[in-house]
């Protein structure tokens, strides 16, 4: 980097809970914005949590590679309300969507009535009085004008709202998921006073930002209806996208034994594949092709259930959690990607960051979503396969059927090639670099 850059690099305060090592869909927007923005002028510092005392999933140590060393980490202590859950419920942290809570015990859901009413916005705001002091202090040190936050957990928000109302600072919001529209928010037990401090922080957020961010189209008309207040010339969508980088001498290899359709990441019993797991058992019955269905991630113990109810067992692999680039292999040998939107309320702009990575491997996608949503949009806009309401059964059946004589004159059923550079995440890093200028014109 010569001086000439040092000098018009813009820098940026970048804080996120969720950052390599940590594993799940919520670390990788950050972690890609994070690699990339130096491209274009501006310089993150990011303030995240102690992998040792946060509350994560699991961990990948090879993420960690993927965050230039050129970047400064500030990793911070947290007062994790989720250890108080180990010790009462005995169990592991619920997993997005309480995917490992398909029958939730009493004691679990006493937790997440406790959870509901007492910890708002998230279990994680624990973490709020130590990112805010490690926040102005570099605020201060590196003379920073400029804020950006991103959930989950929504908790984090509250730290941009702070920072804004202390120190003055610009403050862009990137808010990923709905907050009291997410479709797990009712399985939380809210009693009306806990709803309205919901309503009241998330109102607070959306009116203050200076930039507010989303994910997909549906998500930022969800927002926008919520306050007049909110300038829609100043709520922008990026995408999660996906890293060139990570596709870059990756062959393709299906098997050649079996029609394998692959899912990756975790899948709760609100996703209701049921009248999949039904095609796929008729077409199985038919023997037209010898089928595989695999899973990589976290599947909820009810999903399992749902494949032995249907007779699917022994075509079933569960390969339980792997780190991202283990993930990617699996993609590249699959004959076709499963995606999968939960059939919940306000659905319809409800993206799965893996979305891009599957348009990246050039498999051809079935996914069972809402027909006026954000996926079934981009899978026929892109060509990348084709969508289905979660109940049609008959249907589905038939495009298997398709790809299953397909694949008996060619195993390889892999897309043509086009252009999908805007789903890059370099792209996704460009456009937050352009709201950042804005802001500091």
């Amino acid at each position: 980097m010569d001086l000439f850059t040092v000098i018009i690099m813009k820098k940026i305060l970048f804080i996120t809970y969720y950052f390599p090592p940590a594993v799940g869909a919520g670390v990788q927007r950050p972690m890609t914005l994070v690699k990339n923005l130096m491209q274009f002028g501006v310089e993150p510092i990011v303030i995240t949590v102690n992998p040792d005392v946060a509350s994560y999933q699991g961990t990948d140590e090879g993420l960690l590679r993927e965050i230039p060393a050129r970047i400064r980490v500030y990793r911070t202590n947290t007062n994790e309300h989720y250890k108080y859950y180990k010790r009462f419920v005995k169990k592991s942290v619920p997993t997005a969507g309480f995917a490992n809570e398909s029958h939730p015990s009493f004691l679990q859901k006493v937790a997440r009535f406790i959870r509901g009413n007492f910890y708002f916005p998230d279990p994680r705001k624990g973490w709020f009085d130590f990112a805010v002091a490690q926040a102005e202090k570099i605020i201060k040190e590196e003379n920073i004008d400029i804020v950006y936050t991103t959930s989950p957990p929504q908790s984090t928000h509250l730290i941009g709202l702070e920072l804004k109302r202390k120190l003055g600072v610009k403050w862009i919001c990137d808010l990923t998921d709905p907050w009291t529209d997410i479709y797990y928010f009712k399985k939380l037990y809210h009693l009306p006073f806990a709803l309205r401090m919901n309503k009241r922080m998330e109102l607070d957020v959306l009116e203050q930002a200076d930039q507010l961010i989303t994910c997909s189209k549906n998500f930022r008309e969800l927002f926008l209806k919520k306050s007049t207040k909110i300038k829609s010339e100043n709520f922008e969508i990026l995408y999660v996208g996906y890293d060139a980088d990570h596709f870059t001498n990756r062959k393709s290899a299906p098997s050649e034994k079996s029609l394998t359709i692959t899912y990756t990441g975790t899948i709760a019993d609100s996703y209701n594949p049921v009248a999949f797991l039904r095609a796929v058992k008729r077409l199985a019955d038919q023997n037209i092709a010898p089928l595989q269905l695999r899973f990589v991630g976290m599947a909820s113990d009810g999903i399992n259930d749902l494949i032995k109810a249907n007779g699917l067992g022994s075509l079933t692999e569960f390969t339980g959690m792997v780190s991202h680039s283990e993930s990617i292999n699996y993609l590249m040998k699959s004959t076709a990607l499963l995606l999968i939107v939960p059939q919940n309320e306000n659905n319809e702009g409800i993206i799965p960051g893996k979305i891009f990575e599957y348009f990246a491997s050039q498999k051809p996608i079935l996914a069972l979503a809402n027909p006026n949503g954000d996926v079934a949009e981009l899978i026929a806009e892109n060509q990348r396969g084709k969508s289905f309401d979660h109940a049609e059964e008959d249907a589905i059946y038939l495009y298997l059927t398709a790809l299953a004589h397909a694949w008996n004159t060619n195993s390889n059923l892999d897309l043509n090639t086009i252009d999908l550079s805007r789903y890059e995440s370099r792209h996704q890093a460009k456009l937050l670099s352009d709201a950042v200028m804005k802001l500091t014109k």
